[in-house]
């Protein structure tokens, strides 16, 4: 299944599945599915299917309309989000954020993520529209490896199911890209759309305790 994000594939073609924890959901607008062979035309990586993830643009002028969200939960998990977005005249913007951590169940399962993005459109009337985005990713986490091969797979004491094989295990990935875009109205109320887009992706695994991790 393909899964592009505004009509871009969003794991690129050699980096296997997308994350979709990675996209923050409150820089979704829509979600287009594209079932059937049709999808075939995007491609040999659609023949599973399309999902195209659609961001907030802003379609309304005046003062920012912001949300925050705060949210607090078990194991020090924290989340932070926030998005705002508005129209001046011929400018219009959209922006996301969002910080998450939690020291987790097991040993070695803390994690620490933030995501921010956002557009920036100039519209020129017939003459077309340009349209900037961009966003950052970074996760850094702890691998705390499988459980012990002696745990019962019923077994609940919050110290052995809590163990961590590899207790110095970490991983670390970031994400960023850039686009840009041109659009320009066409008769018959159609429009043409010229791209540049570019994604840099790198996850790092390091264990002090292997020196072959």
């Amino acid at each position: 299944t393909l899964v592009l994000v505004d009509g871009r594939p969003y794991e690129g073609f050699a980096l296997g599945t997308a994350d979709l924890a990675e996209i923050p959901t409150e820089s979704i607008d829509h979600i287009e599915i594209l079932r059937g062979g049709i999808s075939a035309l995007y491609g040999p990586n659609a023949m599973g299917g399309v999902i195209n993830i659609v961001t907030k643009r802003a379609t309304y002028a005046g003062k920012p309309v912001s949300d925050f969200t705060f949210q607090n939960g078990s194991f020090g998990t924290q989340a932070y989000r926030l998005n705002a977005a508005s129209r001046w005249k011929m400018f219009d913007y959209a922006f996301y954020g969002d910080q998450q951590r939690t020291s987790g169940f097991r040993y070695n399962s803390d994690a620490r993520s933030y995501n921010v993005g956002g557009n920036l459109g100039v519209s020129m009337g017939v003459a077309g529209k340009f349209i900037f985005d961009a966003s950052s990713y970074n996760l850094n986490a702890g691998v705390p490896g499988a459980n012990p091969d002696n745990l019962q797979p019923n077994q609940f004491d919050s110290g052995n199911d809590r163990a961590a094989s590899t207790p110095n295990a970490r991983q670390i990935t970031d994400t960023n890209y850039l686009r840009t875009s041109y659009i320009l109205p066409l008769p018959a109320e159609s429009l043409m759309t010229l791209r540049l887009f570019g994604m840099q992706r790198e996850v790092q695994y390091n264990d002090t305790g292997d020196p072959f991790p």
